[in-house]
């Protein structure tokens, strides 16, 4: 896996029982590059059609309701992997979740 990125460091680290290195928790995570791009091939070609219908500013980002920063993604993939260990313990039995510290 790469590093310096942000997933596949904090998997890595769940996975290896370390602390999830953040270097920027409040920094917001943008989308992919491909969704803002294929907007504004889309608005290119709506106003090659009707220039005044597509003039104006746009934006192509998120929403200011669904951004989410760097220490909301990592507290999601802390969750799913929890939910994941727990899942695995439970199908080896009880004394494999109790060694674990789940009970």
């Amino acid at each position: 896996m790469a590093r310096d990125r942000i997933v596949p460091d904090a998997i890595r680290s769940l996975c290896n029982g370390e602390l999830i290195q953040i270097r920027n928790p409040w920094l917001y995570v943008h989308g992919h590059v491909l969704e803002p791009l294929s907007g504004y091939l889309w608005l290119a070609a709506r106003a090659g059609d009707d220039p005044t219908g597509f003039s104006g500013a746009w934006n192509f980002g998120p929403s200011d309701n669904s951004a989410k920063c760097v220490r909301d993604l990592v507290e999601a993939i802390i969750g799913k992997m929890e939910k994941r260990r727990i899942r695995s313990y439970a199908a080896r039995g009880r004394n494999s979740m109790k060694q674990a510290g789940y009970d």
